[in-house]
């Protein structure tokens, strides 16, 4: 699974990319949303207990909207 996402993020053209987590607890949220240009999408690809369950979807959606 770590390998699948670390191509999809590969793959990507290189101004795309913006980052690459193994975990959410690796991520800077305040230092990824300042490199989000206006009316960005973000793609969170993880399992249910890191992102989903820990609530990390909602942290980001709240980190954006400030």
């Amino acid at each position: 699974p770590g390998a699948a996402r670390r191509a999809t993020f590969d793959a990507l053209p290189a101004g795309l990319r913006l980052g690459h987590a193994a975990s959410a607890a690796e991520v800077d949220l305040a230092g990824l949303v300042a490199q989000l240009p206006i009316d960005s999408r973000v793609l969170v690809k993880g399992s249910n207990a890191v992102f989903w369950a820990a609530d990390w979807c909602a942290q980001l959606e709240r980190a954006i909207a400030d």
